[in-house]
């Protein structure tokens, strides 16, 4: 009978554990770029976006940052994302499907809506390539909580922008959380010096 007891106290913890778990809140900075100017007609565009973790932030020279896709991508990459596969974020096949649900497209509607509303200006470059184009970077920021996920992204993507870390997809879920504005992460982020940020591929 103590036996059992056990076995159902141990149960519950385990459950509990993995609800814990699963609410977890997890908040971030997202860093949007403006760029006005273009380096030649193959240049991509003009916004660009990344991601940091709040709780990676040790120093002005130490956190984690890395590219946030909030469209343009499928169900195909979503998933391939969740389950922590390689993404080929830019190769459109017919085993993509672009379409996305009433609540997807939503969510990603809401957290242009707070990128746009409430994203302040931080850090602004001028950046001038060999072709004598100049270009204005316009850097902002705003804190953000919500779901995302993140993987690998593929070789063949990864040659298109020269990079090979992880990317993240914007879920659902979001909310902006103007008390991290006066919080030690964000006064050392909006000190990082992006005019010699990669922003794409050159």
């Amino acid at each position: 009978m103590k036996s059992k007891i056990i076995k159902i106290i141990l149960f519950v913890i385990v459950i509990t554990n993995a609800n814990c778990q699963e609410i977890k809140k997890v908040n971030y900075y997202i860093i949007s770029c403006e760029k006005i100017g273009k380096y030649d007609e193959n240049d991509g565009g003009n916004l660009f976006y990344w991601i940091i973790p709040c709780d990676s932030v040790v120093n002005i020279n130490d956190y984690q940052i890395y590219p946030l896709y909030l469209e343009g991508f499928s169900k195909r990459n979503k998933f391939n994302c969740i389950d922590k596969k390689s993404n080929d974020i830019f190769t459109s096949t017919t085993a993509n499907d672009y379409d996305l649900s009433e609540k997807e497209s939503n969510d990603l509607k809401m957290i242009k809506k707070i990128i746009f509303n409430k994203s302040r200006l931080f850090f602004t470059s001028i950046k001038k390539w060999d072709k004598g184009i100049i270009a204005k970077m316009k850097f902002s920021i705003v804190p953000v909580s919500g779901n995302f996920c993140y993987s690998l992204i593929s070789k063949e993507s990864g040659k298109r922008i020269n990079y090979f870390g992880n990317i993240y997809l914007a879920l659902s879920n979001f909310k902006y959380e103007p008390n991290f504005i006066n919080s030690k992460s964000y006064n050392e982020i909006i000190k990082v010096d992006f005019g010699s940020f990669k922003v794409y591929n050159e």
